[in-house]
């Protein structure tokens, strides 16, 4: 696999698989950020709230490429939770996303 993509083992029905997941370009980056965080003007100043568990979420849907189950929003949020732990932590640090996280 090359360095821009990484496999991820997972067992999926009763059945090993794989989920492939690739490195999330700039632009790709700046539109997870964005659409985690809501921005709201209180007074003169602004206020960023990044929803966890919505990057968590879109973190899982940009990054893959090629999985056993469908990848849409809502199949996301119905995977096993401890799946869908285990997908983030390996996209998280494939893509280096807890720094992005930190940087908001």
């Amino acid at each position: 696999m090359g360095e821009d993509k990484f496999e991820i083992p997972i067992e999926w029905e009763g059945r090993k698989e794989t989920v492939i997941i690739k490195k999330l370009n700039f632009g790709e980056t700046n539109d997870l950020r964005h659409e985690a965080t809501d921005i709201k003007i209180v007074g003169n100043t602004y206020q960023a709230k990044v929803h966890t568990g919505r990057f968590m979420e879109l973190a899982i849907l940009k990054s893959i490429v090629q999985a056993p189950f469908k990848n849409s929003i809502e199949d996301i949020r119905n995977l096993p939770r401890e799946l869908g732990e285990m997908l983030y932590g390996e996209i998280e640090k494939f893509n280096n996303l807890s720094e992005e996280k930190k940087a908001n």
